[in-house]
Formats: C-alpha cells, sequence, structure tokens
C-alpha cells in the first residue's frame, strides 16, 4: 500500500495493466456482494500473479475491504490476504487501512487450507459477465452490464477501470465471423483469466507433488498416467497380476465423472436466466489423481478451482500435457534420462519411455497408501455441542456463518440453534423452511452450502440433524410454559 485511505484511491494507484485487466461478478457468493450494476470487480496482472477485488455499492458485503490474491514464484503456493478501509473517501475519515495476516481463517473457509483460487471451469461462468464461452450475452446479461457501463465514467470506484466500452462490444464475448476469419480473435477476459490460473493452480499442485519425500519413486507412475502412451496403469502400481486394480481404478474414474455431472449441473443452475450450455467433455485427471492417492496419500478432492468441492473438472484451455511438462522437468533433476526419452514420447509408435518407467517403477515404487478419507468419506464428525452424533456438514455451516460471508447463524450451538429453527422470519418462512430450500437444487445461485456440491445423504443427514433439533425447541418452549 502507498499511503491510500480508501478502496477509491487504492484502485487508482494501481498499475494500469490491472486496471485494463478484469472480469466483472454480478453474482457474488464471496466475502464481497455484487449486483448487476455493482459488480464485484476482479483485478489481474498479465500473468495473474497478482489479483486485488473490490465492490462498488456501500450497502453490499465487503464494501470496505480490498481482497489480494498473490502467487508466490519461490514456494508456487497462494497467499490471500485483506485490505480493510475503515470508510470511504467521502466520509473524511484518514485511518490507515489495516492488512489481514496471510491467509485468515475467513480466506481458507471457502479456498481451502493450503489454499487455491476458486473460478469456475470452461467454457461457463456462473454469475460473470459472459457466462458462456463464445456465446452473445443473454438478455439479463446485458441489461446488467447496460446499468454498469452506464454509472461506470462517474463512479467513485469502477471509473478507474480502463477500458470498460470494450465491455458493450460483441466481439468481447463472442468473435465475429469476420474476425475469425481474419485471425483477429480475441481471448474474452473469462478465458484469458481462466488460461492464467489454471497454469498457476498446476504450478502449485507440481510443487506440492514434487516436494513429497517419495517423489523421487513415485515419479515414475506419475508421469506414466499423464502420458497418452503408457497404457494399463497395473505395471506401474507393481499390481500387475492383480485382479482388482483394474476395478478401482474403473470405479475411481466413474466417481469421478459423477461428482463432475453434479457439479456441472450445479453450475448451469447459477447462471443468468434463460443460458444455455453446451459441455464437450471434461478433463478430470483421474488416472494421475488415482495414482497420487495411492503411492503419495494426497487428497485429490480440493485440486481443482471450480466452486464446488471435491468434484474432479480441470477443463481450460491448458491441457495435463502441461502438468505432465511441469512434473518431468522436477523429475529431470533426479534422473537425468528422462529428458531425453521423454522426447521420443511425442511417437505413438515409440514406448522406449514407457517401458523406461515400468523398469524404474518395478526398482522403485513407494508403498501404497490407503485412499485419502476426504475424497471419499461418509464419516460424521463430533456434535459441536458435544450432544450426539453430527452430520459431516454442520463443521461447514458453522465456519461459513462464524467467519465466513454467511449471516450469523449459531450452527455451532446446538441448544440456541433449536430455538431459531422454528422462529418466523418477515416473509413469513421459518429458519428451517429456509435452509430446507437453500440445500436444494432449486435454490440457483442461492444454493447452499457456498462452496461445496454435497451428496445427497449429506443433505439429509443435516436436514434430518435439523428437524431433530427444531424439535427440541418445541419440547423446551413448552416445558418452560
Amino acid at each position: 500500500m502507498g499511503g491510500e485511505t480508501s478502496v477509491e484511491a487504492f484502485v487508482e494507484h494501481l498499475p494500469a495493466a490491472m486496471r485494463n485487466n478484469y472480469v466483472l461478478v454480478f453474482q457474488s457468493r464471496s466475502l464481497q456482494g455484487a449486483s448487476r450494476a455493482n459488480p464485484r470487480a476482479i483485478l489481474f496482472t498479465p500473468k495473474a500473479d497478482l489479483i486485488v477485488t473490490f465492490n462498488g455499492e456501500s450497502s453490499q458485503r465487503g464494501y470496505s475491504d480490498v481482497e489480494v490474491m498473490r502467487f508466490d514464484p519461490e514456494s508456487k503456493a497462494f497467499l490471500f490476504q485483506e485490505i480493510h478501509f475503515s470508510s470511504d473517501r467521502t466520509s473524511g475519515n484518514s485511518n490507515a487501512p489495516t492488512l489481514s495476516e496471510v491467509n485468515p481463517s475467513r480466506c481458507t473457509v471457502c479456498h481451502g487450507d493450503p489454499p487455491r483460487p476458486i473460478w469456475d471451469s470452461s467454457p461457463l461462468w456462473p454469475g460473470v459477465y459472459g457466462e458462456h464461452y463464445r456465446a452473445r450475452l443473454t438478455g439479463y446479461e446485458k441489461a446488467g452490464l447496460d446499468e454498469f457501463l452506464a454509472q461506470q465514467p462517474s463512479h467513485p470506484r469502477y471509473r478507474w477501470l480502463l477500458g470498460a466500452d470494450r465491455l458493450a462490444e460483441a466481439g468481447t464475448f463472442r468473435p465475429s465471423a469476420q474476425q475469425t476469419y481474419k485471425a483477429q480473435e480475441q481471448v474474452p477476459p473469462n478465458l484469458r483469466l481462466s488460461l492464467l490460473l489454471a497454469g498457476l493452480n498446476f504450478q502449485n499442485i507440481a510443487a506440492r507433488i514434487s516436494s513429497h519425500p517419495d517423489f523421487a519413486s513415485a515419479m515414475y507412475p506419475l508421469l506414466a498416467s499423464l502420458s497418452t502412451n503408457c497404457d494399463n496403469l497395473a505395471p506401474y502400481l507393481r499390481e500387475e497380476r492383480n485382479s482388482s486394480l483394474f476395478a478401482e481404478l474403473q470405479s475411481f474414474r466413474a466417481r469421478s465423472r459423477r461428482e463432475n455431472a453434479r457439479q456441472r449441473e450445479a453450475a448451469m443452475l447459477r447462471t443468468a436466466r434463460g443460458s444455455v450450455s453446451i459441455f464437450e467433455g471434461t478433463e478430470d485427471l483421474a488416472d494421475f489423481r488415482f495414482v497420487t492417492e495411492r503411492l503419495l496419500g494426497f487428497d485429490t478432492g480440493a485440486w481443482t478451482m471450480a466452486l464446488e468441492k471435491n468434484t474432479f473438472d480441470f477443463s481450460s484451455p491448458l491441457s495435463s500435457a502441461f502438468l505432465f511438462g511441469l512434473l518431468l522437468q522436477a523429475a529431470t533433476t533426479a534422473d537425468r534420462n528422462l529428458g531425453d526419452l521423454a522426447a521420443l514420447n511425442a511417437s505413438q509408435e515409440d514406448k522406449k519411455f514407457c517401458s523406461y518407467l515400468r523398469r524404474r517403477t518395478a526398482a522403485t515404487a513407494p508403498a501404497q497408501k490407503p485412499f485419502s478419507v476426504a475424497s471419499t468419506a461418509t464419516a460424521r464428525h463430533t456434535d459441536l455441542a458435544g450432544s450426539e452424533a453430527a452430520p459431516r456438514l454442520l463443521a461447514h455451516c458453522a465456519l461459513c456463518h462464524t467467519q465466513g460471508p454467511g449471516p450469523k447463524i449459531p450452527f455451532q450451538d446446538s441448544a440456541a440453534l433449536a430455538k431459531q429453527l422454528l422462529q418466523v422470519s418477515g416473509n413469513g418462512a421459518t429458519l428451517l423452511d429456509e435452509i430446507a430450500f437453500r440445500l436444494s437444487p432449486e435454490a440457483g445461485v442461492r444454493r447452499m452450502p457456498m462452496n461445496l456440491l454435497p451428496s445427497h445423504e449429506d443433505v439429509r443427514d443435516l436436514l434430518d440433524y435439523f428437524r431433530r433439533l427444531s424439535a427440541m425447541g418445541v419440547t423446551d418452549r413448552y416445558s418452560s410454559n
């Protein structure tokens, strides 16, 4: 910070490259609220190694804060912080802003620990202007964008954004036939951010894997799982005669496809009204994640940048070949033969690279570890009030509604929650009714949990728990009378 005492001054002094590089979020599920006329602005450097975000209306959640994400080139880690300004420029208050610690719990409750960016997978970015790749803006989006552009030149914050007029041009989000014919297409803002963040996320994953104590031996099966030429994973896992391995892998692949289908459905429900989309397939890195979980014991459910955790959509302009290159670079420092042999891997006929991986696997593969509990768990946590077994989702609800963006609800105090569940709000619905709706697909963009796609069983367990608590609240009410 350079001494700025308001969000407006902070944005004004950002580099021009950032103020010219941004996407606008009109439906936000983050600590910062958003609307169509006052979207959450996500500004990023040409490499997206620095991102800052803010919104534009004083009644919005997080109006006095700037959120910052940095990518550390040495550790390859994502670092999140908040800058809190005590007031806006018009108040005359000149108190110095405060900077949070790195990766505070308010950030990690949604971004995970270790944290990663949350940015939906192409070709769909729900709640962001230009939701659908290579598609015209919907009427809902266009009307909202018109509202934003009408006030942008005089808005105390948005006026510092450069090139906002281009958002009104059809070619920004969907190239014309003439642009395509003349090879003048420009990468839409959402896709550009996807490309950059995917590259950083793959660097983060590769760094975490290559720093594992068993990487020197596990690197051979890991490279085989990312190569299109190395068929049949069994030899690389020292289980060539294990008849159950193929069944396990098939089950792992099927689960990935199933969870990604649910994630895509949830993403569609979060899009603007009238939106349509076509998905041509999802890259889920299933074989690579299978090997990683077996040999290194990692939980790969938190690797994807998609909003819904425990899904596996890595679709982006970058493919697994980019991740293969990163791991190969790390592996070559330990085994120089890999560099020369990898050049032969480009040929479908030449199997020398894969043969070498098999031989090295037989000599060095580490012992296999059990699959990560987090990626397959149906386990239940202890109740936060210490009374009875509580559903898995309850801890997530408690975090989001104490440290995250959710309204304050005492999910961590079962006695207090029992008294509130049947209280009627101004719209005539009880808190229990509201929770049940928010857990359903019909809630669309308002669906909860906000960054998790729970199973039907998890939702059922959570609702049953709340219904039992509400019954306790009724009993307590009558007994006190």
